[in-house]
């Protein structure tokens, strides 16, 4: 008695077998995929404090200054410069205006933020100050508010990025 070997008409995938030749470019496919993940660079993006010390203008022309507390790990930014502020719910666009000054102590950073903690917290990153001022707008926060404002720090790989993103 002769046994008989069946083979299936498709492999593990459920590819036609006579359709083996598209398992190269499947797997040339997912090599370059895989490179250009590592390889593309994306603008990384750092959330730092800032504070609203005053405003500029009435109306529609309406301006908010912010003061912005820049940690020793990131780079001055330059003149110009273009940051976001969020201030509890409310996102406007900014510019940097001033050049970096001397790295702040804690008492000049708690006459800025009004918290004893917070300007220890700050103090700690070696925090510089700088200025910002955003776009006109009709809704602008109010002198002393707290504000998150983003900045770009530098460029990352966009595999980096997705697998900080996976880490938190």
């Amino acid at each position: 008695m002769a046994e008989k070997t069946h083979q299936s008409a498709t492999d593990f995938l459920g590819l036609p077998r006579r359709m083996w030749w598209l398992w190269p470019f499947v797997f040339l496919l997912i090599v370059i995929w895989a490179i250009s993940l590592w390889a593309v660079r994306v603008t990384d993006t750092e959330t730092t404090l800032g504070v609203v010390t005053s405003h500029r203008g009435l109306g529609n022309t309406a301006r908010a200054e912010v003061a912005l507390f820049i940690p020793s790990s990131i780079q001055p930014r330059v003149l110009g410069e273009r940051v976001g502020v969020t201030c509890q719910g409310l996102t406007l666009a900014g510019q940097v205006f001033t050049g970096p000054g001397d790295i702040l102590s804690v008492q000049d950073i708690r006459d800025w933020v009004g918290s004893r903690l917070l300007a220890e917290r700050l103090s700690s990153n070696g925090v510089r100050l700088q200025q910002v001022v955003t776009e006109p707008d009709t809704d602008i926060p109010a002198p002393g508010e707290h504000c998150d404002v983003t900045v770009i720090s530098g460029r990352i790989r966009l595999l980096e990025l997705l697998g900080r993103s996976l880490n938190r």
